[in-house]
């Protein structure tokens, strides 16, 4: 049994060796939520993961950054994939958007704000967003 859990701290020391620390914020998220005239679109409801806001007369909305989350990361060159998607309601319709993403490594996202205008379709299903405000 003493060799069991010895073997697994050894274990768990080797794989954490190759691992650094980092903390990173979720970026700030900044909008302007337009139809395909190109006019805004008051008390939608927009919803980036678990965080609603609804835009305002001018069709603006904003996600404030979130809480720091700490994660290790393996020692060596790493890239890795991030998205912002966001869930668009208004008038009883569904859209889908995406607000932001790309390839890029750990340090990617530090301090970004992602500022977009979103135009909403014609009919319900996937908006486009677009980087500028």
């Amino acid at each position: 049994m003493k060799i069991m859990k010895l073997t697994g701290a050894m274990l768990i020391g080797l794989t954490l060796s190759g691992c650094v620390m980092h903390r990173q914020t979720q970026p700030e998220v900044e909008g302007r939520l337009i139809d395909s005239a190109g006019k805004p679109v008051p008390g939608a409801k927009i919803t980036l993961e678990r965080e609603q806001t609804l835009s305002d007369d001018n069709g603006r909305f904003a996600f404030q950054s979130q809480h720091e989350w700490i994660f290790f990361l393996p020692i060596g060159p790493m890239d890795w994939i991030y998205r912002t998607p966001l869930q668009i309601s208004v008038n009883g319709k569904e859209y889908e958007a995406e607000a932001g993403g790309g390839l890029g490594g750990p340090h990617e996202l530090e301090g970004k704000a992602f500022n977009v205008i979103c135009t909403l379709p014609d009919l319900p299903g996937e908006a486009r967003c677009q980087s500028g405000l």
